[in-house]
Order: structure tokens, then C-alpha cells, then sequence
């Protein structure tokens, strides 16, 4: 259960700079 936690912790930062960078690109887009 510890590992499954650990591994949820350290994909859920990934996946959110992902959808931050995302964002970036688009802002620049509009600019």
C-alpha cells in the first residue's frame, strides 16, 4: 500500500507540470 501511495505521489507532480507547460504554450499562442 506504501509503494502504490509513493508512486501516486511522484506521478501526480509529473502530470501537473505537464498540464502547467500546457498552459504556458497556450498563453504564448495567444500572445
Amino acid at each position: 500500500m506504501m509503494t502504490e501511495f509513493k508512486r501516486t505521489q511522484r506521478d501526480y507532480p509529473l502530470s501537473f507540470k505537464i498540464a502547467v507547460v500546457e498552459q504556458v504554450e497556450k498563453r504564448r499562442d495567444d500572445l
